[in-house]
C-alpha cells in the first residue's frame, strides 16, 4: 500500500437561492383623490415598495402619478338690466356661480364666476323759464315744454340717463 486512504464523510446541506419575484404596478389619480396602496391611503405621487420573503422574495414597486385639477375664478361685471350667458344659463342677478367639467386629462376641474351687477344711473334736472325765453338742453336751444331724455355711458361703462324737464310760463299780460 502506497498510502492510506482516508474517506471523509460530510454532511453538506444544498442551500436552494430563493427566487425573486419583482412587479410593477401604476396607477393615476387626480389631485384631491387617494389610493389605497399596501393598506395605506397614498395621495402623494412617487414609488412605494413592499417586500415579502416568505417562501421567496416578493418586491411590488407601486409608481403613483397625480393628475393636477383646475380651479378657473373669473370675474364679470354687467350693467344692471343686462343679463349674461352663464354655463347655459341666461343670469341677471349677481353671485358666485360654479360648475365642475372634466378636464382633458380626465380629471375634474371646476369654473367659478363671479358676477357684480353694475348701477346704472339716473340724474333728472328742472329748469322753469317764461315762455318768451330758451333754454339749453342737451346743446339745442328749445322753449317747448317737456321732458328731455339723453343717455351716456357712465364711469362704470353702463348706460346712464339724463332728464330734463323743461316748463315753460305763461307770460302774464297787465294792462296799465
Amino acid at each position: 500500500i502506497l498510502g492510506k486512504v482516508r474517506r471523509i464523510a460530510a454532511d453538506i446541506t444544498l442551500l436552494e437561492a430563493q427566487d425573486t419575484i419583482f412587479e410593477q404596478q401604476m396607477a393615476t389619480i387626480c389631485q384631491g383623490d387617494s389610493i389605497d396602496i399596501f393598506g395605506n391611503f397614498e395621495f402623494i405621487p412617487g414609488v412605494y415598495t413592499q417586500i415579502d420573503s416568505a417562501n421567496c422574495i416578493f418586491i411590488t414597486d407601486f409608481t403613483l402619478t397625480v393628475l393636477d385639477t383646475f380651479a378657473l375664478i373669473d370675474s364679470i361685471s354687467i350693467c344692471e338690466g343686462e343679463t349674461i350667458d352663464i354655463f347655459g344659463n341666461q343670469v341677471g342677478t349677481a353671485g358666485t356661480y360654479s360648475q365642475t367639467f372634466t378636464s382633458g386629462n380626465g380629471c375634474d376641474s371646476t369654473v367659478t364666476i363671479e358676477l357684480t351687477i353694475l348701477d346704472t344711473v339716473l340724474t333728472t334736472e328742472s329748469i322753469t323759464i317764461c315762455e318768451n325765453e330758451t333754454a339749453d338742453i342737451f346743446g339745442t336751444p328749445t322753449n317747448i315744454p317737456g321732458t328731455y331724455t339723453e343717455m351716456y355711458v357712465g364711469a362704470n361703462t353702463c348706460d346712464s340717463t339724463h332728464q330734463i324737464t323743461l316748463t315753460v310760463l305763461d307770460t302774464i299780460q297787465t294792462q296799465e
